[in-house]
């Protein structure tokens, strides 16, 4: 028993050793903090006075209902029906046209190829008169180059019967 109480009084006096080492360094740090206090003035900017509020007037009432006769014109109805007639549940998704690179060749001489902002169609399509029918295509392009920026470069667009449209 008497070597139990000899570690407990040496593990105290260890303990009392590390706590006067503590209360030193406590006391440091308490000198470095108020130096600090002294010497670092705080540089706080003062808050700028408040601006006087000028409340706006709501001028959406004052204007055309958005459902009124007015704005419903022929053609907005028909966007408006068109969109109902082809609506989807479900998340929407880009068309594959809009990715940076896009290549689609069709089950007739046609095809499609987009590397960047560039855009090339190429037709190997026909356009003949129907022999008893009245509807044939007429207009046709061959060749077109756009690009995202300038827009259509080049243009094989051919018709027959109107003209106008072959720019």
């Amino acid at each position: 028993m008497t070597t139990r109480m000899a570690r407990a009084g040496a593990a105290c006096a260890l303990s009392l050793l590390a706590l006067s080492a503590c209360t030193g360094e406590q006391e440091e740090l308490q000198q470095w903090m108020e130096q600090q206090k002294r010497e670092v003035k705080p540089n706080v900017q003062p808050l700028s006075a408040p601006k006087k509020f000028d409340p706006q007037p709501y001028v959406a009432l004052s204007g055309v209902d958005p459902f009124s006769p007015q704005k419903l014109t022929p053609s907005i109805l028909g966007r408006l029906a068109q969109d109902a007639l082809y609506y989807h549940e479900g998340p929407t998704q880009p068309i594959p046209q809009d990715q940076p690179r896009y290549s689609h060749q069709m089950n007739i001489t046609a095809g499609i190829r987009k590397t960047g902002p560039w855009t090339t169609c190429l037709s190997g399509l026909i356009a003949t008169q129907a022999v008893n029918s009245r509807f044939y295509l007429d207009r046709q392009g061959n060749v077109s180059v756009f690009h995202e920026k300038t827009g259509l470069i080049i243009t094989g667009a051919n018709s027959k019967r109107q003209p106008e449209l072959a720019d």
